[in-house]
């Protein structure tokens, strides 16, 4: 039976007084009551939600901004959505009637939501029919996708996030007796249309008394039987493993480095257990005595857009410059003491560990699912004043530092791993791994290194295809700019040098994806933008630093024109333009990633002008 429902489409929001949040937590657990939301950093837990409790929290999840999406009862509202750092809760979806809301999950290829109901009538009514549902652009009521049947109670929902299948939606089922359940998966076919697949997990081989499923980095599914334990997805069925016990596990999540997270809901903690199930002591325990859903940060849903930004781990913030097919965005962090990564990658002798933090380095492994363009900015709010990057197996971590602080190492850089198959891990292009550190060679050794990287960026192949040689041409044209920029530098003019690597960056921009490859699908030549422009970008970085000159314009002795400008990276921004009288003259701030931000000035040149750019452009530049 499916019961009607009220339309309810307003959404509110509660404005909290301002809270520092738990610095690196990426597992969270929500309770039933009073209502507590606690964040893990290691064992330690901490409440996030101090200024008003959530109760009746049933399944939650974090989103693409690291914003917890929540499935909640108890009146309140069925869907909300908590921002840990601006402390603020919005409704997404009132109440609905006769139904609970059983868990929620993003739509990574856009801003809707997945939701999943089962009936809940007043006593004595027949049972409403259970139903996956979407709410589309985030606000509710939620829509039907596929209603099932009265005898079934869904259980967990996930979204899949790498491979073929990448954006299907699974939703876990327990039917009528002991095992009649199953693991049920849909496909999105287009706008608002879906369809039911194969079931994952047939009926009849499902265990006896789900609890919820997660899936792994490796692109495996794990069911967690409530009394039990752990069971592994195999060839439609399921296969025990581990050391967990139960009983009464009501949730899991696995993380992006493969922790398994188990509620157990009658201990009132979170057990912990490896990829293989071996036990993780301790539990994770304090600030509720009453859990009843985990999450924990794993893949960060990457939506189609410019630059499209996600925080895949705390600390870890990726923009990229434009997504054109959406995926999933994974990172993953392993401290270490080794100057071998843990994907195989060395770190030079000068790359020291940074500041405070003198026992180990803290590698951050990067992989994408989704398809983009050009460039790719990371910030690493973390300790460290140079982010250095490798890409490949065996390769040498190198600087693609463009702004660094103690507070703020970021760089642009062409290129992440791709997530792998279903069943795998990364394709063989190998993976992708940045480390902030120290670095302790001369600022002119570090230059110069690093014209020579870009010489070797802008290398192209002997043999050029008669079908395209443009390729070819703008390459062998754009190294004029290059050794010329290197000639200035030379000479000890800094500031000319700047200049020609700006034009060569504004010329590469010109001819990108018609005739310069500039996509991460490209089979034959790569990303080619991306990876001249990072090497450009972060030369262009450390020439600043060596000289002192901050690079915002073009000085052209042939015009008189002269244009200085403060750092928007270091938080001001003023532009003094000066020359003759009447000349024409156009000013305009564009991003890090090469993007127009905004115009300030355009028009005759009357007498030297001056102009500040505003805080909210400085925001927008340095994004």
């Amino acid at each position: 039976m499916r019961c009607s429902r009220a339309l309810t489409v307003l959404a509110a929001v509660v404005i909290l007084s301002l809270w520092g949040s738990v610095a690196g937590a990426q597992v969270y657990a929500g309770e039933s009551e009073p209502g507590w939301i606690v964040g893990y950093e290691g064992a330690l837990g901490t409440v996030v939600n101090p200024e008003v409790s959530i109760p009746g929290v049933r399944g939650m999840t974090l989103d693409e901004f690291g914003r917890l999406l929540i499935a909640a009862c108890c009146g309140q509202g069925d869907i909300l959505l908590f921002d840990i750092e601006a402390q603020t809760l919005e409704t997404l979806e009132y109440h609905q009637s006769n139904y609970a809301t059983e868990d929620v999950y993003p739509d990574p290829a856009d801003s809707s939501i997945y939701v999943i109901k089962n009936g809940t009538p007043p006593d004595g009514a027949p049972r409403c029919d259970s139903y996956l549902g979407i709410l589309p652009g985030g606000v509710g009521p939620a829509g039907t996708i596929y209603t099932f049947g009265s005898d079934d109670t869904l259980v967990d929902l996930q979204v899949w996030p790498m491979g073929d299948r990448a954006g299907n939606i699974l939703v876990l089922v327990e039917s009528g007796c002991p095992g009649s359940g199953f693991l049920a998966e849909f496909e999105k076919t287009g706008p608002g249309t879906f369809v039911r697949l194969p079931d994952v997990v047939n009926p009849g081989a499902m265990v006896a008394d789900p609890g919820g499923f997660a899936i792994t980095p490796g692109a495996s599914i794990v069911i967690v039987d409530r009394e039990f334990g752990l069971h592994h997805v195999v060839a439609g069925g399921v296969v025990p493993f581990g050391e967990a016990e139960g009983p009464h596990y009501t949730d899991m999540e696995i993380g992006s480095d493969g922790t398994i997270y188990l509620v157990n809901s009658q201990n009132g903690v979170i057990e912990r257990y490896d990829e293989d199930g071996t036990r993780i002591p301790p539990d994770l325990a304090g600030g509720i005595t009453n859990p009843t859903a985990v999450t924990a940060a794993s893949f960060a849903p990457t939506p189609e857009g410019e630059n499209a930004f996600v925080e895949p781990l705390s600390g870890v913030q990726i923009t990229y410059e434009e997504v054109t097919s959406a995926g999933f965005t994974s990172a993953v962090a392993e401290s270490s003491q080794n100057r071998v990564s843990p994907e195989g990658n060395f770190l030079p002798d000068y790359a020291v560990l940074p500041g405070s933090r003198a026992d180990h380095f803290l590698y951050i492994s990067l992989s994408t699912e989704a398809v983009y363009r050009s460039l790719i900015q990371v910030d690493v709010l973390m300790e460290g004043s140079r982010l250095f990057y490798a890409s490949g197996v065996s390769d040498t971590f190198r600087d693609f530092t463009v702004v660094g602080s103690i507070e703020d190492a970021r760089g642009t850089m062409p290129r992440f791993s791709e997530l792998g198959e279903p069943g795998g891990s990364r394709l063989e292009t190998g993976p992708t791994e940045v480390v902030l550190v120290d670095d302790t060679r001369d600022l002119s050794q570090v230059t110069l290194y690093k014209f020579w990287r870009l010489e070797k960026a802008m290398e192209m192949p002997d043999a050029v295809p008669s079908q395209n040689s443009c390729p070819w041409e703008v390459m062998e044209f754009l190294q004029t700019f290059r050794e010329r920029a290197r000639y200035n530098y030379d000479a000890g003019v800094p500031g000319n040098a700047l200049g020609e690597l700006a034009i060569m960056n504004a010329i590469l921009r010109d001819h990108a994806g018609w005739c310069v490859p500039e996509s991460s699908d490209d089979e034959k030549m790569g990303n080619l933008v991306g990876k001249v422009l990072a090497h450009s970008k972060t030369l262009m970085h450390s020439i600043e630093l060596e000289s002192g000159e901050t690079f915002a314009g073009i000085d052209d002795a042939l015009t008189a024109i002269a244009l200085s400008v403060t750092s928007p990276a270091r938080g001001e921004c003023v532009l003094a333009l000066s020359g003759p009288v009447g000349t024409e003259v156009a000013a305009s701030i564009y991003s890090v990633s090469g993007r127009l931000v905004a115009t300030v000035f355009e028009g005759k040149l009357l007498r030297a002008a001056r102009r500040s750019c505003g805080t909210a452009l400085i925001r927008r530049a340095v994004r």
